[in-house]
């Protein structure tokens, strides 16, 4: 996901000299061509995330197009302060790309993990995105170079898949449930991978689910309308802690007093349990086994309690 990003970005680029590309000490056969082909619209500062932001809030105040390219919670979490103060009460057009959403970089343990970074960036005025694969991304990008707002884009590590199954709600304008739906699968990044993998077992089991992809928080209300005309059950899933996260926001922005929501991510984070990926999903519930399980837990409470 992340070369497709950058390559769209340098396509862009080569046609917009307003873009600029700043990174903290990356590359990694990601960035070369885009620093060998336009040196005077990329810049290297080294491991300096915060310094980072605020020359790119300079940047945006003279006119110019920001990118600030990072690993985790380097330009995230590290960087609060300055994306709070001189980017978003500023409004300037800054947008902050941050590799690894969830567990992608597994091994390089917790300080890697991009698993808080929603519920602190959705408390500020900030166009929130996180794809679930590479046609996302580049639909994320159009959306960011046509606003002039703050933005943040979470992406994945590198071997996202645009999801086959999934309505991807970036991409339409309207979304209609269909009627012999028994639940709506919501999901937040590229953790929609293991959601299509469990919508497939769980249809084995005459089950109909449907899976939207929310790769943009601006689509949300659009989302929920939808589902709301049907009052069917949702079950929402992201690769980060459920305190403040995508699923919290579900039920804030929920207008239907009836709502079945059963949310999945990272309940309590154990910081001393590290691993890939896949075994961080496995570990807190997100492989498309344990997704698969809770989900017809879920709708057989439900099928309970309705006698």
């Amino acid at each position: 996901m992340r070369k497709d990003f950058i390559d769209h970005l340098f396509h862009r680029a080569k046609r917009d000299p307003r873009i600029v590309l700043l990174t903290g000490d990356l590359g990694y056969n990601v960035l070369e061509e885009f620093q060998e082909e336009m040196p005077d619209q990329f810049y290297n500062l080294g491991i300096a995330e915060q310094s980072l932001l605020s020359i790119a809030a300079g940047m945006a105040k003279k006119g110019l197009r920001p990118f600030v390219y990072s690993i985790g919670n380097f330009p995230t979490m590290r960087c609060l302060e300055q994306i709070r103060n001189d980017v978003v009460f500023m409004q300037l057009p800054v947008t902050v790309v941050a590799l690894g959403a969830g567990f992608a970089y597994g091994t390089s343990g917790y300080s890697h993990y991009l698993i808080e970074d929603f519920s602190a960036l959705s408390a500020f005025s900030i166009d929130i995105y996180s794809p679930e694969g590479p046609g996302s991304a580049k639909v994320a990008l159009e959306k960011v170079l046509e606003s002039n707002k703050p933005a943040y884009i979470r992406l994945g590590r590198g071997h996202e898949r645009n999801s086959q199954i999934a309505i991807q709600s970036m991409k339409v304008d309207e979304i209609v449930i269909p009627p012999a739906t028994d639940v709506v699968f919501l999901s937040f990044g590229p953790i929609a991978d293991e959601v299509d993998s469990a919508i497939q077992q769980i249809g084995e089991k005459n089950i109909s689910a449907i899976h939207i992809t929310v790769g943009a928080i601006s689509n949300l209300n659009l989302v929920l309308k939808a589902i709301a005309k049907s009052n069917v059950p949702i079950i929402t899933v992201e690769e980060h802690v459920l305190r403040g996260g995508f699923g919290s926001l579900v039920l804030e922005m929920n207008q239907v007093s009836s709502l079945k929501l059963l949310r999945i991510g990272v309940g309590s984070f154990d910081n001393e349990v590290m691993g890939s990926q896949e075994f961080m999903r496995q570990h807190y519930g997100l492989s498309a086994k344990s997704i698969e399980q809770s989900a017809l837990k879920f709708l057989s409470d439900i099928t309970n309690s309705n006698g």
